[in-house]
C-alpha cells in the first residue's frame, strides 16, 4: 500500500491506498457518510446525457453524468472568477466531503461552501489542479490529478492524488 495525499476541489487529505492488477482501486476511505446521504438511487440501466463540450458554461439539470460534471468543475470551475460558488450549484443541500486531515467531513452545502472558500483564499494565486484521468461513471465517478504552478511549470508536478464523486438523483453531487 501506498500513502497519497488527496486534494479534493481545494481540500487536503492523506490516506492509505494501494492499486491492484486491471487498474483497480483499494481504499481504506469511510463510507458511511456515503450511503446515509445517498440513499435514493436511479433504477440500473438509466444512461446519462450525451458528453459536454469544454465551451458550455451552464451544464444541464438532472441527466448530467458524473464524469462530465467532474471534468467540468476540474477543467473549468476552478478558473472561474466566481469559485467555488459557481461550483456549489451543482452539489446537493446534504452534501458530505469528506476530507482525510479533518476528523469530521464537512456536511451541508453551507459547510462545504465555508471550506472551499476559506481553502481556495489560503492557496497560492498559481496553484492549479490538473486532471490526469477521470473514470466512466454516469452516478458516480473517480480521477486522478496532479498539482502544478501555474507561474513555474519547469517545477512540474509536486503533488498527486485521486478522488471520488457520487451524485443524487437530482444529478447533484452528494458525496466526495
Amino acid at each position: 500500500a501506498k500513502t497519497f495525499i488527496f486534494l479534493g476541489l481545494i481540500g487536503f487529505a492523506y490516506n492509505s491506498e494501494a492499486f491492484i492488477p486491471g487498474g483497480t482501486l483499494v481504499t481504506s476511505l469511510r463510507r458511511t457518510h456515503t450511503w446515509k446521504t445517498c440513499q435514493k438511487r436511479l433504477p440500473q440501466g438509466r444512461a446519462g446525457t450525451p458528453g459536454l463540450r469544454a465551451s458550455q458554461t451552464q451544464l444541464p439539470g438532472p441527466n448530467v453524468r458524473a464524469d462530465e460534471l467532474v471534468k467540468w468543475l476540474w477543467n473549468e470551475a476552478q478558473f472561474h472568477p466566481d469559485y467555488p460558488a459557481i461550483s456549489l450549484n451543482y452539489f446537493a443541500e446534504d452534501v458530505v466531503y469528506e476530507d482525510m486531515v479533518y476528523p469530521e467531513p464537512f456536511v451541508g452545502k453551507a459547510a462545504v461552501r465555508e471550506f472551499l472558500q476559506k481553502t481556495k483564499d489560503m492557496a497560492p494565486p498559481d496553484f492549479v489542479f490538473v486532471v490526469d484521468r477521470v473514470s466512466d461513471g454516469v452516478k458516480s465517478c473517480g480521477l486522478t490529478w496532479h498539482i502544478e504552478l501555474k507561474t513555474r511549470p519547469d517545477a512540474g508536478k509536486f503533488a498527486n492524488g485521486c478522488s471520488f464523486y457520487e451524485l443524487n438523483n437530482d444529478g447533484k453531487i452528494c458525496y466526495i
